[in-house]
């Protein structure tokens, strides 16, 4: 976890690269946030560990960054209920 707030959560979650015999460690990173009350997730950033993209870590930064882009952006993004795709 990143950032826990009332409303929403930032988490950053390893994801391991199965093209590549590497540990999960070594894979991508993927930040994601969690909107607690509207029970939403939306996907923020993913990146590799390695390789000439690779990131050791997003900076504090960084990551204010991408929240400032979500809000800028929220107005034109597309929801999906995937629950009405079930059944």
């Amino acid at each position: 976890m990143v950032l826990n707030e009332d409303n929403f959560t930032i988490i950053k979650f390893r994801v391991p690269n199965s093209g590549q015999k590497l540990s999960k460690k070594d894979g991508f990173r993927l930040i994601y946030l969690v909107h607690k009350q509207r029970e939403e997730i939306t996907f923020l950033y993913i990146y590799p560990k390695r390789g000439p993209q690779g990131l050791i870590t997003l900076k504090d930064n960084d990551i204010i960054s991408l929240l400032k882009d979500y809000v800028d952006e929220k107005q034109d993004l597309v929801s999906h209920d995937i629950a009405d795709n079930l059944g």
